[in-house]
């Protein structure tokens, strides 16, 4: 602001009527104000950037969340069947008995979190109710959409359409916090806020991302996370509940998505990186101290996180707390962790194999194909 007016004022003073004639203090005060001005809209457009980037994430997402026809995203039917079975039948679905087709196998954290929506209607209404489109193209035919379009899918919502529009803003909301967090981890890597916030506006427009943000999936809660895992590994001070603090994020995913597991080596390297950091830190500090002749005069104080390996052992116990009471369950079942037995021999997939690079190149296409 400071420049700004300084060079206006130096226009001024160069573009006087005569010779030597200073410019009017009344014009020097107008100069100043209007610079004030701008430089408090600057601030004001700082200040906003990130909560209209994120309204206009939530109306966009909202949006789609109206327009897609009900069950038209990948596997919806199956998420909101869960759903609706949990708030019909007060428990978890048996994959032995093919209660919930297709995604009966998956965690419950996110159908638990959509029972508000779901219990919002009366029981007999709670179940998903499409009827197969025989034009489909996988079926054959030449139409795209997979379902029969309801005619009650349409404003204003009534029933068990408006229980899954509502369960639907769930997904927009883990969308919109999602946003917000690759802000905050941007900002936590040291990117200028501008730069956070290009990161951030990239992901909210993203199609594949907006898309999935409307629909009623558990892959919305397990980007969000992700994404907060992330940001705790990334604290530049952590305190003493620090491994504890991830392992119930961590642990909270494993109850969203088996995939989750990925995120058990990015922190088992994030919380080792932390350490030898610290060991490092520490080692340059004691050489500093012994030069000077400072003894070690560090403070055990009670917010310091606790040596790597004691952290480590503090997101284990954490996330077997959380989440290892499912797993147990599975194997208990179905004798297998994951429940995946009862899926595969429930639906037949394409075999892939770790050591082809056949198997990784189509893999590969078809996630760029889906960008």
């Amino acid at each position: 602001m400071l420049l700004a007016f300084l060079f206006v004022l130096g226009v001024c003073s160069s573009s006087g009527g005569h010779s030597g004639t200073a410019v009017p203090v009344l014009w020097l005060l107008r100069i100043f104000v209007v610079c004030l001005m701008i430089d408090g809209m600057q601030k004001r457009v700082r200040r906003f950037a990130l909560p209209a980037l994120l309204l206009a994430f939530v109306l966009l997402a909202g949006w789609y969340s109206t327009v897609i026809p009900l069950g038209e995203g990948p596997d919806e039917p199956g998420h909101a069947e869960f759903a609706f079975f949990v708030a019909r039948e007060g428990r978890l679905p048996d994959s032995r008995r093919n209660e919930v087709l297709g995604e009966g196998h998956q965690p419950p954290l996110a159908y638990w979190l959509l029972q508000p929506a779901a219990r919002s209607i009366p029981l007999a209404q709670r179940r998903v109710i499409l009827a197969n489109n025989p034009n489909w193209v996988w079926a054959g035919g030449t139409e795209p959409a997979a379902f029969g379009w309801r005619s009650a899918d349409r404003w204003p919502y009534r029933g068990d359409v408006a229980a899954w529009h509502a369960m639907r803003l769930f997904s927009v909301l883990c969308g919109a916090v999602t946003v917000l967090l690759t802000w905050a981890i941007g900002r936590r890597l040291g990117l200028r806020p501008w730069t956070a916030w290009g990161a951030a506006a990239l992901l909210a427009v993203w199609p594949q991302f907006v898309f999935h943000s409307a629909l009623v999936s558990n892959d919305p809660l397990l980007w969000t996370l992700s994404a907060l895992t992330l940001w705790l590994l990334l604290d530049p001070a952590p305190s003493r509940w620090w491994a504890i603090q991830i392992g119930l994020v961590v642990g909270a995913a494993l109850l969203v998505k088996q995939s989750a597991l990925v995120l058990l080596p990015l922190v088992v390297l994030g919380i080792r990186g932390w350490g030898l950091g610290v060991r490092k830190k520490g080692q340059k500090s004691e050489i500093r101290n012994k030069k000077s002749g400072i003894g070690n005069q560090e403070s055990g104080s009670g917010n310091q996180p606790q040596p790597p390996t004691t952290a480590l052992v503090l997101f284990a116990a954490t996330v077997l707390l959380v989440a290892g009471w499912w797993y147990g369950r599975n194997l208990v079942l179905y004798g297998d962790p994951f429940g995946l037995t009862m899926y595969k021999g429930e639906f037949a997939s394409q075999t892939f194999s770790p050591w082809r690079w056949a198997d990784w190149s189509a893999g590969l296409r078809a996630l760029g194909a889906s960008l």
